[in-house]
């Protein structure tokens, strides 16, 4: 499984810290998430809807190191038939990487 990131490591649940496996360290900046070509959350949420109709269920998490210097999101996803999914996409090419859960 991939790691899920959080922006601010503050910002998450002891549960969300736990799964995540995030350090404050690897939480990136907003000016360093601009310098990296990091697609807007919105651009992100858009596409996920796009293969997974339904919507953000809490916060979209990221953009964090999630491994070989890669920069993702984590987003916790309410699906229209109430399926949660935890989907991990990669900030910089908007590609989902990872979906656990039913879908």
């Amino acid at each position: 499984m991939l790691v899920l990131g959080i922006a601010l490591a503050t910002a998450a649940s002891a549960r969300d810290i736990a799964s995540m496996n995030i350090t404050p360290e690897r939480a990136f900046s907003a000016e360093h998430a601009r310098a990296e070509n990091v697609m807007r959350a919105s651009e992100i949420v858009a596409r996920i809807r796009a293969q997974y109709p339904g919507r953000v269920s809490g916060r979209v998490s990221g953009p964090v190191e999630c491994g070989g210097g890669r920069l993702c999101y984590g987003i916790k996803w309410l699906t229209n038939d109430g399926h949660v999914l935890y989907i991990t996409v990669d900030a910089v090419t908007g590609q989902i990487l990872h979906v656990e859960g039913r879908g």
